[in-house]
Protein backbone atom coordinates (compact mmCIF):
# COMPACT_ATOMS: atom_id res chain seq x y z
CA UNK A 1 0.00 0.00 0.00
CA UNK A 2 2.97 2.20 0.30
CA UNK A 3 3.26 2.82 -3.27
CA UNK A 4 -0.04 3.70 -4.00
CA UNK A 5 -2.03 7.18 -3.62
CA UNK A 6 -3.93 6.05 -0.18
CA UNK A 7 -5.73 9.05 -0.23
CA UNK A 8 -7.29 8.49 -3.52
CA UNK A 9 -7.66 5.03 -3.04
CA UNK A 10 -9.47 5.01 0.30
CA UNK A 11 -11.84 7.93 -0.62
CA UNK A 12 -13.38 5.48 -3.09
CA UNK A 13 -17.00 4.24 -2.05
CA UNK A 14 -15.88 0.52 -1.73
CA UNK A 15 -17.70 -1.98 0.00
CA UNK A 16 -16.04 -5.22 1.00
CA UNK A 17 -18.90 -8.49 1.50
CA UNK A 18 -17.52 -11.58 2.93
CA UNK A 19 -19.54 -14.56 3.68
CA UNK A 20 -19.57 -15.31 7.72
CA UNK A 21 -19.12 -18.62 6.47
CA UNK A 22 -16.21 -18.53 4.38
CA UNK A 23 -13.95 -19.75 6.83
CA UNK A 24 -12.52 -23.30 5.44
CA UNK A 25 -8.22 -23.41 5.74
CA UNK A 26 -8.29 -26.14 3.77
CA UNK A 27 -10.28 -24.78 0.83
CA UNK A 28 -8.68 -26.15 -2.25
CA UNK A 29 -8.46 -22.91 -4.27
CA UNK A 30 -7.37 -20.94 -0.96
CA UNK A 31 -3.71 -19.95 -1.23
CA UNK A 32 -1.95 -21.28 1.65
CA UNK A 33 2.00 -20.79 3.13
CA UNK A 34 4.04 -18.99 5.26
CA UNK A 35 3.73 -15.39 3.88
CA UNK A 36 -0.10 -15.10 3.23
CA UNK A 37 -0.86 -17.02 6.45
CA UNK A 38 0.39 -13.92 8.13
CA UNK A 39 -2.93 -12.38 7.18
CA UNK A 40 -5.74 -14.94 7.99
CA UNK A 41 -6.05 -18.50 7.57
CA UNK A 42 -8.84 -18.02 5.43
CA UNK A 43 -10.67 -15.28 3.63
CA UNK A 44 -12.79 -14.10 6.47
CA UNK A 45 -9.84 -13.82 8.33
CA UNK A 46 -8.20 -12.08 5.38
CA UNK A 47 -10.94 -9.98 4.85
CA UNK A 48 -11.08 -8.36 8.66
CA UNK A 49 -6.92 -8.18 8.21
CA UNK A 50 -7.53 -5.96 4.86
CA UNK A 51 -9.98 -3.90 6.39
CA UNK A 52 -8.79 -3.33 9.97
CA UNK A 53 -5.07 -2.32 7.52
CA UNK A 54 -6.32 0.23 5.19
CA UNK A 55 -8.31 1.66 7.99
CA UNK A 56 -5.64 1.95 10.36
CA UNK A 57 -3.51 3.61 7.86
CA UNK A 58 -6.46 6.03 6.86
CA UNK A 59 -6.50 7.17 10.38
CA UNK A 60 -2.63 7.51 11.12
CA UNK A 61 -2.54 9.53 8.16
CA UNK A 62 -5.69 11.49 8.85
CA UNK A 63 -7.61 10.86 5.86
CA UNK A 64 -11.35 10.12 4.69
CA UNK A 65 -12.30 6.60 4.73
CA UNK A 66 -15.03 6.01 2.77
CA UNK A 67 -15.05 1.46 3.12
CA UNK A 68 -17.51 -0.13 4.35
CA UNK A 69 -17.62 -4.23 5.63
CA UNK A 70 -20.50 -6.39 5.90
CA UNK A 71 -20.34 -10.29 6.89
CA UNK A 72 -23.05 -12.06 4.98
CA UNK A 73 -24.71 -13.95 7.78
CA UNK A 74 -24.51 -17.29 6.45
CA UNK A 75 -22.78 -16.48 3.34
CA UNK A 76 -20.15 -18.95 1.53
CA UNK A 77 -17.44 -18.59 -1.05
CA UNK A 78 -20.25 -18.54 -3.52
CA UNK A 79 -20.52 -16.09 -6.75
CA UNK A 80 -24.45 -15.83 -6.95
CA UNK A 81 -24.84 -15.17 -3.54
CA UNK A 82 -22.47 -12.65 -3.43
CA UNK A 83 -23.50 -10.80 -6.09
CA UNK A 84 -27.05 -11.12 -4.95
CA UNK A 85 -25.67 -9.31 -1.65
CA UNK A 86 -23.68 -6.84 -3.79
CA UNK A 87 -25.91 -6.04 -6.09
CA UNK A 88 -28.80 -4.87 -3.16
CA UNK A 89 -26.28 -2.06 -1.81
CA UNK A 90 -25.41 -1.07 -5.33
CA UNK A 91 -29.26 -0.09 -6.36
CA UNK A 92 -29.48 1.32 -2.51
CA UNK A 93 -26.33 3.54 -2.79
Amino acid sequence: LENLNVENYFSKKIRILIGAKDNNPNDSELRRNSIVDLQGYNRLERSQHFYSLCNTIALQKKLFFNWSYEVVPNGTHDFRTSMINASQWVLQN
